[in-house]
């Protein structure tokens, strides 16, 4: 009897525990979770948020110890919330927080350097696989150990429970550094359901949205690559943006920071932003401290109505079809499509100013094995957005042509495809050779001039000293 009671009890804990569960995450459309970093007014405190109304809920909150909380951060893979519950105001701790049971779990913290005592984190968001997080150390100085006075990007592994200082190095696509990563030190992050991570970043004048894409590093790196989605712009109501997250269907959410002393009209604001190029519009006033940062359990692989640059590379015939098709053009001058044998050195082929959406060109200039194709997307700023890289792969086809022939004075042999060709030899009918020399890369010259007429055979030799043709050709 007893075991049987037992087992009834485990099995109501189990079904209460996938029930509050699905309440967590099951509406991915109109539910965030907010963050609350109000020292002594609810530091660690988690709650529901709907992105209709900016209403809320209280999630749960590790609250003991807690004080500047921020990061935080969502794991689809475990259901837990990973985020910074104390810094800037004693020993820094950084946490697992189980919803479920309300279990907090203290975690290892960056060392070698730490982050000093003082000193706040200001955003944090776990990766789209659930098997890592992702944070950035704004206020990392030489001071404190660091290589460079710049922010610090961080990877944390869940499953190790370790972490690995990535990059102090933001660079755009032309290999610039971006400034406003560092200047603006507020902000949040959040990935997307293709492994995108997007930064904002914001202090109480500016705001600017940057997505380094996937896939994300989870060891040191020279820098990263952002891209600019939205150029600085003035933040609405004078206050930093503190927290961004997605819902289901790839609008960004965002919320102004709280207020300690004397609140403003701009505190606690939640937005909504559709497109980077149309107005942000007002959700409504979250309670105080409810917005310090944002997360959600939305991973949607289309965000901001259609950003992306949805490009297709297809072979047809004799040529390379590239295609691309773009949502919101509004802020886009004119496409640029790249070419790249080695998928890291890149050459423009083709450019064109915005039409409808839709674009394509034939590329004949292809070699064999793998080709590699990007668009540039340049916007009326000046600054770039880059698509992913498409690559297609021709079979390697190898081939020798000898000519002309006849021939009077120069006779060209051409080789594509070889890598282990070196010489060549004129023999007259007898076998005899008359002339010899070494092959160029590609094309070499051969003066036939000295040549009495007559029949001849061109043989071409590899590395190993054997010939692999013989080409008969008549001097006139």
């Amino acid at each position: 009897m007893k075991s049987i009671i037992k087992h009834a009890c485990l099995l109501i804990a189990i079904l209460a525990m996938q029930k509050l569960q699905a309440q967590l995450c099951t509406n991915n459309t109109d539910t965030l979770y907010g963050l609350n970093s109000i020292t002594s007014g609810g530091s660690g405190q988690i709650v529901g948020i709907n992105k209709n109304n900016a209403g809320s809920a209280t999630v749960g909150s590790p609250a003991a110890s807690s004080a500047n909380a921020n990061g935080l951060g969502y794991s689809t893979l475990d259901g837990k919330f990973y985020f910074f519950n104390q810094s800037g105001s004693g020993t820094t701790e950084f946490i697992s927080y189980n919803p479920i049971t309300g279990t907090k779990v203290s975690l290892a913290v960056p060392s070698s350097p730490a982050i000093p005592t003082g000193q706040k984190i200001r955003s944090g968001a776990v990766s789209n696989n659930g098997l890592g997080y992702y944070t950035v150390y704004p206020g990392a100085t030489t001071a404190q150990g660091y290589a460079t006075t710049n922010p610090a990007f961080y990877y944390y592994s869940i499953g190790g429970n370790t972490w690995t200082l990535l990059t102090q190095s933001f660079k755009d696509a032309s290999g610039n550094t971006v400034a406003e990563i560092k200047n603006l030190n507020s902000g949040d992050m959040a990935f997307d359901g293709s492994g995108n991570l997007w930064m904002l970043v914001s202090n109480s004048a500016n705001y600017a949205l940057y997505r380094i894409r996937a896939p994300l590093p989870t060891t040191a790196v020279a820098s990263v690559t952002v891209d600019t989605i939205l150029s600085s712009r003035a933040t609405p109501g004078g206050v930093s943006f503190t927290g961004i997250a997605f819902n289901s269907v790839g609008d960004l959410f965002l919320s102004t920071g709280s207020y300690s002393v004397t609140p403003t009209a701009g505190n606690n604001q939640l937005y909504r932003m559709v497109t980077p190029s149309t107005p942000l519009t007002n959700i409504g006033t979250l309670t105080n401290g409810y917005g310090d940062d944002l997360t959600s359990c939305a991973l949607p692989l289309g965000v901001l109505s259609g950003n992306y640059i949805q490009l297709q590379v297809k072979t047809i015939s004799n040529a390379i079809n590239v295609q691309w098709n773009v949502g919101d053009e509004s802020l886009i001058s004119r496409y640029e499509l790249e070419y790249s044998t080695d998928g890291v050195n890149w050459n423009k082929i083709y450019s064109t100013s915005k039409a409808e959406g839709y674009y394509t060109y034939k590329h004949v200039g292809f070699k064999s094995g793998y080709d590699f194709y990007r668009v540039k997307e340049v916007l009326v700023s000046g600054n770039a957005v880059y698509s992913e890289v498409q690559k297609v792969y021709l079979p390697l086809v190898k081939s020798i042509t000898v000519g002309p022939n006849p021939v009077h004075d120069l006779l060209q042999v051409s080789t594509d495809g070889y890598s282990d060709l070196r010489s060549y030899k004129i023999l007259n009918q007898t076998g005899q050779t008359i002339k010899s020399g070494r092959l160029q890369e590609g094309s070499t010259q051969i003066n036939c001039s000295s040549l009495t007429k007559g029949l001849y055979f061109v043989q071409v030799i590899n590395t190993e000293g054997l010939s692999i043709g013989s080409y008969k050709i008549v001097k006139l």
